[in-house]
């Protein structure tokens, strides 16, 4: 038998411990299902700033041209830059928080006098 760790804890989740979790309003995708866990025990908890949303990174799977993601690793190469990822990370969050502001699309659908010349060209063409 394997001998465990100090640090090392186990927790057994019945079926009724499942639906009682989603009973009391827990999304059942979001519950931990029955069965056993292995838990080791942490040296200190995660601060609340640790916690934000803004620090917790996430693995996802991303299609992006390949001049773009070149684009980002070559200045990534540059002495004391930060690494790709972080960059790519960086430029979306400029763009999320406003800071680039919004696509030049995006400022031509609010502009009037765009919108009104395009109406004018659509009227002339038909």
């Amino acid at each position: 038998m394997k001998k465990r760790k100090s640090q090392e804890r186990i927790l057994t989740l019945t079926k009724a411990d499942y639906e009682r979790e989603v009973a009391s309003g827990v999304d059942a995708k979001d519950s931990l299902r029955p069965g056993k866990y292995r838990f080791r025990r942490a040296k200190r908890f995660a601060s609340s700033e640790e916690l934000a949303p803004r620090n917790i990174k996430l693995v996802v799977t991303i299609r992006l041209d390949s001049d773009v993601l070149e684009f980002f690793k070559t200045h990534a190469k540059q002495r004391g830059a930060a690494g790709y990822q972080t960059q790519i990370n960086n430029a979306l969050r400029s763009f999320m928080e406003g800071k680039t502001g919004q696509a030049a699309f995006s400022k031509l659908v609010d502009n009037e006098k765009f919108i009104a010349a395009v109406a004018e060209r659509v009227r002339h063409i038909q």
